[in-house]
């Protein structure tokens, strides 16, 4: 890698990323208040109450009060994109991973701050994987669908797992593919009792440990090796 572009993939990431975590800092921000507002509706309707006259508040507002929690998002999509530049350069094919990437990061802060993983984020992420696969890697479509139908109804199943949190396994398969899936349970589950822990500690009872975080971790770090070329080297 040239000083050169270091450089560019460092501006281009601070810049690119910078947008991108306020978007998804704004989206994430806003999505709940979506849903108490159509919660609402929906109790007054049960009580044959009809009340149009308050429309849904937009979906996406950027805020410009800019907190810890807005700079530590922005922050976090400028590392992903830089690491993502950094392995594809700068162009169409560097696309994608942001897509999963950015998706990702929304998936895993909705899943902390409220303990739900939405359709509006996760299915697009499913099916934008499998559209990736399907235009640019053909031959390995089987796989990949494969990948997500086992990552579903592995977790589906399991007791204490959330019918969210398996379809983020799914949209995490049908990026990564079959043959990548254990790795990705395997990480995600140490990092999930190592997040159950740190809950635990922290509250000193037991407590609903939110598992999205440690999925999107895992997934990112399996794109991340594999686009840098690190996955043989590290995963063998």
């Amino acid at each position: 890698m040239t000083m050169e572009f270091a450089w560019k993939a460092a501006l281009s990431g601070i810049c690119l990323g910078g947008v991108a975590g306020w978007i998804i800092a704004s989206f994430t921000f806003q999505l709940p208040v979506r849903w108490n507002h159509f919660m609402h509706i929906e109790a007054l309707e049960c009580l044959g109450i009809t009340d149009n006259a308050v429309p849904p508040p937009p979906l996406l507002i950027l805020r410009k009060k800019v907190g810890l929690r807005s700079t530590v998002i922005v922050l976090l999509c400028v590392v992903e994109t830089i690491l993502a530049i950094t392995a594809k350069g700068v162009g169409p094919s560097t696309i994608p991973l942001l897509v999963f990437a950015y998706g990702l990061t929304a998936a895993a802060i909705v899943d902390h701050e409220h303990m739900i993983l939405p359709d509006s984020i996760v299915q697009p992420l499913l099916w934008s994987g499998l559209v990736y696969v399907a235009i640019l890697v053909p031959a390995d479509l089987q796989s990949h669908v494969l990948g997500a139908a086992v990552g579903y109804c592995l977790l589906r199943w399991l007791p204490s797992i959330g019918e969210g949190d398996a379809k983020l396994c799914a949209a995490a398969g049908a990026w990564i593919g079959l043959s990548a899936l254990p790795l990705f349970l395997m990480i995600g589950g140490g990092l999930g009792v190592a997040s159950a822990l740190i809950y635990f500690w922290r509250r000193r009872k037991s407590a609903a440990c939110p598992f999205g975080p440690p999925l999107a971790l895992a997934a990112l770090t399996i794109m991340t090796a594999d686009a840098l070329g690190l996955s043989t080297a590290l995963f063998g």
